[in-house]
């Protein structure tokens, strides 16, 4: 009688176990329905003081203190980074700080604008069964010219257009194709060199919302800085020394090539005359060369005769 019911116990026991061994295979099943692949931009990734700044306010002084030991090294992909992150920090720290440490330290594309091209990568955490086309958004100060394929190719510009250089960068297409079975691909941009003088500016490239059944990742933009390569213009003024008795004179200064920026150019007088007695200012003494033109003047009164100027 006892083996008997031995015996039932132990069948109870295996039908229990079984049980939940199709219980977790349902399990996981299940939540490989959900799973959905993700894209995000392929970038680059640096431990940099601010970085380690940002980090040392949230996350204990042990584990900034070994990210530290990577500083201003560059890592090519996140898979990369990651790995760096696990082998410094052990598993347990890795799990619970890599996402943050992996989002702080992106890290901006610098490219000079006499490159002809840039390019932008987008991957798929897993490969699908169709095309997938992701939509790409671009801000920044930059100023963005048409998307056109006829104008922009993977050699640069087509033709180096005088109507162009209001643009900073054109682009082909704003989406990407990831072709079937692929989990990688790019388009570029092709930027302007306009021989203008101008400031630093920068091109923000975003991941859009993706049809199908896929998700955005964790990396959904991007900063790409374009360097300007331009020497500062030049100013000059001249005026011909010639007698004034009374009246308005305006002092013009030309730059010798027109720039992007603004250019304020302080002005100081000297010799007899006196400010205020001999002549007056009408604006403040300095000139304003505003973008995009080459020119500017201020006015002063003359109010004493025979007074050369």
């Amino acid at each position: 009688m006892r083996k008997k019911k031995k015996k039932s116990a132990e069948v109870r026991w295996l039908i229990t176990f079984a049980d939940l061994i199709t219980l977790l295979f349902c399990f996981f099943v299940y939540l490989s329905l959900f799973s959905k692949p993700s894209v995000s931009l392929e970038t680059q990734f640096r431990i940099t003081d601010s970085v380690l700044r940002i980090l040392g306010d949230v996350m204990p002084i042990n584990v900034v203190s070994s990210v530290q030991s990577i500083k201003d090294q560059t890592f090519p992909s996140e898979a990369y980074m990651v790995e760096q992150i696990e082998n410094l920090l052990g598993e347990k720290d890795a799990a619970e700080f890599k996402n943050q440490i992996v989002l702080e330290s992106v890290s901006d594309l610098m490219i000079p604008e006499s490159s002809k091209i840039a390019n932008i990568r987008v991957q798929l955490s897993e490969p699908l069964l169709e095309d997938l086309e992701v939509p790409l958004f671009f801000g920044g100060s930059a100023r963005k010219g048409p998307v056109n394929p006829g104008l922009c190719n993977e050699e640069g510009l087509v033709q180096q257009l005088e109507s162009l250089y209001r643009f900073d960068y054109l682009l082909p297409s704003e989406s990407i194709i990831i072709p079937e079975g692929e989990q990688s691909a790019s388009i570029y941009l092709c930027l302007v060199d306009d021989q203008m003088y101008e400031s630093t500016e920068s091109i923000l490239v975003q991941i859009g919302n993706v049809r199908g059944n896929v998700d955005r990742g964790a990396i959904i933009s991007r900063n790409i800085v374009i360097e300007d390569n331009e020497i500062p213009p030049e100013v000059a003024f001249s005026m011909k020394k010639r007698e004034i008795y009374e009246g308005r004179v305006s002092i013009t200064v030309t730059l010798n090539r027109i720039s992007g920026l603004k250019s304020e150019i302080p002005l100081r007088f000297l010799g007899t005359a006196t400010e205020g007695v001999d002549f007056r200012l009408i604006d403040p003494p300095q000139v304003t060369i505003f973008p995009f033109t080459e020119k500017g003047s201020i006015l002063l009164d003359i109010i004493q005769e025979d007074v050369p100027l």
